[in-house]
């Protein structure tokens, strides 16, 4: 017996994983809920708007066949890892049947795949190694059952052949209250994406608390408000009490959120990506990716993100905005070597970032 791979193609790439693309002009969801920039949401308690959640990206599907045919007693092992981190398994799965659906691989990375079939006679025969690459296509959605609105703030293009980092910082809604995590995203979180810090922003009234085993994942509770209240000042600690957080290797990988993953952990990522070095168009493109989740429509034009550039600075003669972030956050407190910790931590080469 042999086994022939079949999908994804040897030096192949994957087509791109998001389910649908926002178009421009186009609402992804109505807006049907009213964010407060210092509380948190102001609809309902349990109003969630009836929407299908578009920010789940589809599997890479791998598939094989043997000849002949197998035994259905055969047990195949399917090994996915990154060509430039060999030791790094992405999935390692005992399967009976001959195909596999994978979900959060990095973007823009090439990984290899090979199946080996353990016959009952205790004989192992192992297929050839393919290799593919993964689609380039930003954002990174993960897939956590039970949340929304889940991605890595890395993958994004710098200039200069520059690359945000993945796998260190990610964004999300909430896990509980409006929402509820699922055994299998719990896993997901703590086993597949390495998960240490839960960095909580929601406020008292929103009632947060620990969802993710304290054992294995810190909860931190540092309340924010979005928009123009980074520069009001019950915020101003807390924004870098949060940005100490991010700062902090031995905290990575974290994942901070607030109740949509919206509004206020959309000021945070604003801030942190820009920082990095994001042109202005990708950061407002992530924000407005958001309108893909169940959470209604978020804009560039909103009087909301509006406000958060005008609180950077009174017009664009005060420097780009990424001086203009680096700016405020020097003057909140966060210091020279969190923020040189931040970046390089966080930024490195396009190849097998």
């Amino acid at each position: 017996m042999r086994i022939q791979l079949v999908s994804p193609g040897n030096q192949s790439t994957t087509d791109p994983l998001p389910m649908f693309e926002h178009l421009p002009g186009v609402p992804a969801a109505p807006a049907a809920i009213d964010f407060d920039t210092d509380q948190g949401p102001v609809a309902a308690e349990d109003a969630i708007p009836a929407v299908v959640d578009r920010s789940v990206p589809r599997a890479v599907e791998f598939t094989w066949q043997t000849v002949p045919e197998s035994s259905p007693e055969t047990v195949f092992h399917l090994q996915v890892r990154p060509r430039h981190r060999p030791a790094d398994l992405h999935v390692n799965r005992s399967l009976t049947g001959q195909s596999w659906a994978v979900y959060n691989l990095h973007i823009d990375t090439h990984y290899t795949w090979q199946v080996s079939a353990e016959q009952t006679d205790g004989s192992v025969i192992e297929s050839p190694v393919w290799t593919f690459r993964t689609h380039a296509s930003t954002p990174r959605w993960i897939r956590v059952p039970g949340m929304t609105n889940v991605r890595d703030i890395g993958g994004w293009a710098l200039p200069d052949n520059r690359r945000i980092r993945q796998g260190l910082i990610y964004r999300s809604s909430e896990m509980d209250r409006h929402l509820e995590i699922t055994e299998e995203g719990k896993k997901v979180l703590i086993e597949e994406l390495g998960i240490r810090t839960d960095l909580d922003l929601r406020g008292s009234t929103e009632e947060p608390g620990p969802v993710l085993d304290e054992g294995v994942v810190r909860w931190v509770n540092t309340p924010v408000g979005g928009y123009g209240g980074i520069i009001e000042d019950r915020w101003r600690e807390s924004y870098r009490d949060a940005f100490r957080v991010l700062a902090d290797p031995a905290n990575h990988p974290v994942i901070f959120h607030c109740w949509g993953g919206a509004d206020r952990a959309g000021t945070v990522a604003f801030l942190l990506q820009a920082l990095l070095g994001l042109p202005l168009e990708d950061l407002m493109r992530d924000y407005e990716l958001t309108s893909m989740s169940i959470w209604g429509e978020r804009t560039r034009t909103s009087e909301q993100f509006q406000a958060l550039l005008q609180a950077l600075g009174s017009s664009w003669s005060d420097g780009s905005i990424h001086q203009r972030v680096e700016h405020y956050l020097r003057s909140i407190g966060v210091t020279t070597a969190e923020i040189d910790a931040i970046r390089d931590r966080m930024t490195g080469p396009a190849e097998g970032s």
